[in-house]
């Protein structure tokens, strides 16, 4: 899609949310969700982050994780199970509290004894919204 279809990040969200309405109404669809760039793929973004509670480190020497941004729905279509926590709904929306789902070896490597759950992490790169 062209950068410069929408004047604002609203009118995208709102042309992806009524196109996944669309689908989902269509015979035979049983999932439908949408994500900003496809696993395995060149795109995304990449960002190093800290943890709420622990010191935070010079940016050079923060982990770093690859950040996607869904759809709720995406989940589900793609068959990917959620071991602990909840998938993403319709109220994880802009202008509310941030969500994240993690990888269960994200989970491991950064809270081994604890039950990640609650724990909250900043995208250093989106340093106002804490997920």
């Amino acid at each position: 899609m062209p950068a410069d279809r929408f004047s604002a990040p609203a009118g995208q969200v709102n042309f992806f949310q009524d196109v996944l309405q669309r689908v989902r109404a269509l015979p035979g669809v049983d999932a439908a969700g949408v994500i900003d760039s496809l696993p395995l793929s060149d795109g995304g973004s990449h960002q190093p982050f800290s943890i709420e509670g622990r010191p935070v480190l010079p940016m050079s020497e923060q982990p770093e994780v690859d950040v996607r941004l869904i759809s709720p729905g995406y989940l589900n279509t793609m068959r990917v199970p959620v071991i602990s926590g909840r998938d993403l709904s319709d109220a994880d929306s802009a202008g509310r509290p941030g969500a994240a789902l993690i990888s269960e070896a994200l989970a491991r490597r950064f809270w081994p004894n604890e039950d990640p759950l609650g724990k909250h992490i900043t995208l250093t790169f989106s340093p106002d919204v804490v997920r």
